[in-house]
């Protein structure tokens, strides 16, 4: 069994380190959505207020877009939509896209890459895929989670178009991972499962071929954020953490979170800072049946 890692090329491991800035805290790099051209801007929240007794936080064609900017400019978009959900409870399997862009005109960066992950019922991965334009060609990353073995089968290979048909195999690995092992999207969704458990915990993370550790500290902190999408600050709950990647961009450093204080427990704004200043991400559209960001306490 080899214990190295896949080697990626520079875009590659930028689009996985901005997946996981989204992900960790809400960190990473595509088309602006004005918060004004929101659908459900003015709409009520139809969610009742969060609870310790469940979360609502897998829910079929939920549509979330976040902008992330980087020391103040505008690098581009993360659209995650979680695209089917079988089963319920601790049998529940679920599989969300993560469709990563940079907008147009940003120097020395260029991005497009579409992430889809499956994971079970506590964010724990099952599959991933990363495909990304690389050279006029489509280029897949496949992961198969063996967590009862504690490995990783990885697969890259190229095809002509974005569906991968008629693959052509570049290389075969299998890693040893840690327990509970998941990918950059599904630990998004980890997050949000736990972020009103309160204590601290660690999470084995594979990112752009290398395993690392996200440390959370759910410390269930209430209070509110402001974002550009609503006219009044939104109530959430607070975490911080770190990212510790050996190798990845600069990937290591602190982040802190802010979910949405209800029973869905959506991502706010997160802010991560790495080697070159800080990365924010922050909510600037979504489509989910019922939700809008919840009112803060102060403002209702």
């Amino acid at each position: 069994m080899h214990q190295h890692t896949i080697p990626v090329n520079a875009h590659t491991g930028f689009n996985r380190c901005c997946c996981l800035l989204f992900v960790t805290v809400l960190a990473a790099a595509t088309f602006i959505f004005p918060a004004l051209l929101c659908p459900h801007a003015n709409a009520q929240n139809t969610l009742p207020p969060r609870s310790d007794t469940g979360t609502d936080v897998f829910l079929q064609n939920e549509d979330l877009t976040f902008e992330v900017s980087w020391m103040g400019i505008a690098l581009g978009s993360i659209r995650s939509v979680v695209t089917r959900k079988q089963g319920d409870g601790e049998t529940a399997i679920v599989t969300a896209v993560a469709y990563i862009k940079s907008y147009s005109g940003v120097p020395f960066v260029k991005v497009h890459e579409i992430d889809e992950t499956t994971m079970d019922h506590a964010g724990i991965s099952v599959l991933f895929r990363a495909r990304e334009i690389a050279d006029e060609k489509w280029k897949f990353t496949d992961y198969a989670f063996d967590q009862h073995n504690h490995r990783l089968i990885a697969k890259e290979s190229i095809a002509d178009t974005e569906t991968g048909s008629k693959p052509v195999m570049q290389k075969a690995d299998t890693l040893k991972i840690g327990p509970d092992c998941v990918d950059g999207l599904a630990l998004l969704f980890f997050a949000r499962l736990h972020a009103h458990q309160g204590g601290q915990t660690s999470v084995p993370t594979i990112v752009s071929g290398n395993q690392g550790i996200t440390s959370f500290n759910f410390y269930r902190k209430e209070t509110s954020a402001e974002i550009d999408a609503v006219d009044y600050p939104v109530d959430v709950i607070e975490f911080n953490g770190e990212a510790k990647f050996s190798g990845v961009l600069g990937m290591t450093g602190p982040f802190t979170g802010w979910f949405s204080n209800d029973t869905a427990q959506i991502p706010i704004k997160g802010k991560l800072k790495i080697l070159l200043g800080s990365i924010t991400v922050e909510l600037i559209k979504w489509n989910r049946p019922g939700w809008n960001p919840p009112r803060s306490r102060s403002a209702r």
